[in-house]
C-alpha cells in the first residue's frame, strides 16, 4: 500500500499542472507564428493595416529561436532584442530627458509603471500634458506595465480579490482599487506604445500550483472581463500598442500577446 501511494505521488508529482501546460501550448504556438515570418532586409519600411495599426513586426535573421527583428511602433522603431531603461515615475533616475536622448544612449523604448504613475502625479494630469510622452517631453517610444507586479513589490499593501487589487498607498496611506479596466484605463491617459494587461503576479520562487492555478484564472479573466473590449482595447487603436498578456504567471514566463482586433 505503502509503495502504491509513493508511486501516485511520484507520478502527481512529475506532472505538470493544467496551468503549466496551458503555458506551455501558448509559448510553443507563439513561437511557431513568429517562425513563419518571413525574413526582411532591415531598413523595409514597416507597413500597417486594420488588423495591426500601430504594429509592424519584421524578422531580418533567425537561428533557432533567436531572433533579430524590428518592431515598429507609433513612435518609432525598436531593434531588437533591445535594453528597455526603466523611467518608473516619468523619468530615468538620475537624467533629464534631454541628457536620455544623446546620441550616445538614445534608448527605443522606455518602461513606466502604471501603478506609480496613476498615484503620482495622476492620470488625469498625465491626460491634460497629452499623456506620458508631453509630461516628460520623451519623443520615442514607452511601455507601461499593468500595475501587477506591485502584487508582489508592495504585496504587504495589497489586497487582491476577484474583483482586483486595492493597494494602499506608501505615500499618503489613501487606497487605490486598480482593476483590469482601470489598468487600462491609466495605460490610455498615459498613451503609451505598449500596454500590459492586468496581470496577478507570482514569486518567482512560490512552488504552490493552487497558486498558480489562481493566477491561471485571474489572467484569464482580465481578459473576458465583462466591460468587454475596453478593458483590452487602447482608445485610439491607430496610437496604440500591441496589448501584450504579461506572462500568466512569471515564473513560466511564456510569449503570449492579445492582438488588436
Amino acid at each position: 500500500m505503502a509503495d502504491a501511494d509513493a508511486t501516485s505521488a511520484a507520478a502527481s508529482a512529475a506532472a505538470p499542472s493544467a496551468a503549466a501546460a496551458d503555458a506551455a501550448a501558448i509559448a510553443a504556438a507563439a513561437h511557431a507564428a513568429v517562425g513563419v515570418l518571413e525574413l526582411v532586409p532591415e531598413g523595409t519600411p514597416p507597413v500597417f493595416g486594420p488588423r495591426s495599426p500601430a504594429l509592424c513586426l519584421q524578422v531580418h535573421a533567425q537561428d533557432g529561436q533567436a531572433r533579430c527583428a524590428t518592431m515598429h511602433l507609433p513612435h518609432g522603431p525598436v531593434r531588437l532584442p533591445t535594453f528597455m531603461p526603466v523611467g518608473t515615475k516619468g523619468t530615468i533616475k538620475g537624467l533629464t530627458s534631454r541628457q536620455l536622448d544623446r546620441p550616445e544612449l538614445a534608448p527605443q523604448i522606455i518602461l513606466g509603471n502604471t501603478y506609480h504613475l496613476a498615484l503620482q502625479p495622476g492620470t488625469p494630469l498625465l491626460a491634460e500634458c497629452g499623456g506620458l510622452h508631453g509630461f516628460m517631453n520623451w519623443p520615442r517610444n514607452l511601455l507601461t506595465d499593468s500595475g501587477g507586479f506591485q502584487m508582489v513589490s508592495l504585496l504587504e499593501l495589497a489586497d487582491i480579490t476577484e474583483e482586483g487589487v486595492t493597494f494602499k498607498s506608501p505615500v499618503d496611506g489613501t487606497t487605490m482599487l486598480l482593476r483590469p479596466e482601470d489598468s487600462i484605463g491609466h495605460q490610455n491617459a498615459i498613451g503609451s506604445d505598449i500596454m500590459m494587461q492586468l496581470d496577478d503576479v507570482v514569486s518567482s520562487v512560490t512552488v504552490d500550483d493552487a497558486r498558480f492555478e489562481e493566477v491561471h484564472a485571474h489572467t484569464r479573466g482580465a481578459l473576458d472581463y465583462p466591460s468587454g473590449p475596453k478593458v483590452c482595447m487602447h482608445v485610439l487603436p491607430a496610437k496604440a500598442c500591441m496589448h501584450v498578456l504579461s506572462a500568466k504567471y512569471r515564473a513560466f514566463c511564456p510569449f503570449s500577446a492579445a492582438w488588436p482586433r
